[in-house]
């Protein structure tokens, strides 16, 4: 019997990832922690984003238009 390795070859990043913003580097830009992102992204409060598995990936469009309208900042959008 061969014994043949398993490992994934790394992938070069696919065409639409540079439009992607992982959930790690969008909470070090802001200054926050993940999981304040992620409390905020279960409350509604985030930018459009997709799963990759486990990784958030927020799109650069969605995120650039919710800074420019400032909805980082505040509690819009919070329901109590």
């Amino acid at each position: 019997m061969d014994d043949f390795s398993w490992t994934a070859a790394p992938q070069p990043p696919g065409l639409l990832d540079e439009g992607l913003i992982p959930e790690a580097d969008l909470a070090e830009s802001l200054g926050w922690s993940r999981d304040w992102i992620g409390k905020r992204r279960r409350r509604g409060e985030m930018p459009t984003h997709i799963k990759r598995g486990r990784t958030v990936l927020y799109l650069r469009p969605a995120v650039e238009a919710w800074l420019r309208a400032g909805l980082h900042s505040g509690n819009e959008g919070v329901t109590r």
